[in-house]
């Protein structure tokens, strides 16, 4: 049976699977039960390469630079992590602390408990809505939140990953540029 892997990455980079070059390996379909290996390029000089072995859409080697979502239909999304000089550069990007889609924001601040923020990007409707507990009870189960960029075309449809990897597509309505409803969808 094949799978479907998607590989994403917060940072510019390029790839090899399995040795062949690709610009961007969106999508690779792959038989589950065989081993692809991905070399990720980055394009700054500040990260540094490296090689994930998978097999059936997890790593086997480098387990800490990536992480594996599973998707609907056999389609598996790969997150991959920045590998940085551990002598000389920080252990994260500062610039990844900040999320630059609305979306992703708000799941932010839901997970890192700053009610305020996280307010600021709803509707007052919705804001009123909600209490702090409600917020922090809904999210809880979830660790990670990927765009849905793998599925369908619709806009404003995320996945919410659970601590299995396991993820739930939802829908987030807008208003204005604020979040007016969050429901979940079948894709």
């Amino acid at each position: 049976m094949n799978i479907t892997l998607h590989f994403s990455a917060e940072f510019e980079t390029c790839y090899l699977a399995n040795g062949l070059f690709a610009e961007s390996a969106e999508k690779i379909s792959y038989p589950k039960d065989e081993a692809i290996y991905i070399t990720v390029l980055p394009l700054s000089a500040v990260h540094l390469p490296y090689t994930v072995k998978l097999i059936g859409g997890f790593a086997v080697t480098n387990k800490n630079l990536c992480k594996t979502f599973i998707l609907p239909r056999s389609n598996y999304v790969v997150k991959l992590m920045p590998r940085f000089n551990y002598v000389y550069s920080p252990s994260s990007d500062a610039s990844h602390s900040i999320e630059s889609n609305l979306v992703s924001r708000f799941f932010t601040f839901i997970k890192s408990k700053d009610w305020g923020n996280a307010r600021q990007v709803m509707t007052e409707d919705l804001s009123s809505s909600l209490t702090d507990n409600a917020l922090m009870n809904f999210f809880e189960e979830y660790t990670d939140i990927i765009e849905n960029k793998y599925l369908s075309s619709e806009s404003h449809v995320y996945f919410f990953a659970n601590e299995d990897s396991s993820c739930i597509p939802y829908r987030f309505s807008l208003i204005d540029g604020l979040i007016d409803n969050i429901q979940e969808v079948d894709l």
